[in-house]
């Protein structure tokens, strides 16, 4: 019985400390051609429905800057050190393929091995 007490009073200090979407830290990231690809932090339960991309053109540059949003923060307790890697194609992020683009989000010092 204190165990289930402790554990609700747990969960729900984790959500109470959830302030909403923030701009996501990202660990890494690739970016081809026709790809982004994009490490993050997770617990185990972080998907790509997590995230809302925000998109702004610079018609200047003709690029546009993309910002991952994290919309759900990640309660589980996994160990995933390395994070959770997601890709998104040009389809996906509705990028037309003679347009550039760059990533907007912060990143935190990472370390990949060889």
């Amino acid at each position: 019985m204190k165990s289930s007490f402790l554990a609700v009073a747990f969960f729900a200090l984790s959500v109470q400390a959830y302030e909403g979407p923030s701009t996501e830290t990202l660990l890494g990231a690739r970016i081809s051609r026709d790809a982004i690809t994009i490490r993050v932090r997770s617990g185990g339960c972080t998907w790509k429905n997590s995230f809302h991309i925000r998109k702004q053109y610079d018609s200047a540059l003709k690029t546009t800057k993309l910002t991952f949003i994290r919309l759900q923060p990640d309660l589980c307790e996994g160990f995933f050190p390395e994070g959770r890697v997601l890709n998104y194609n040009r389809v996906e992020l509705q990028i037309k393929a003679d347009e550039g683009f760059s990533i907007g989000n912060p990143f935190a010092p990472s370390f990949e091995r060889d």
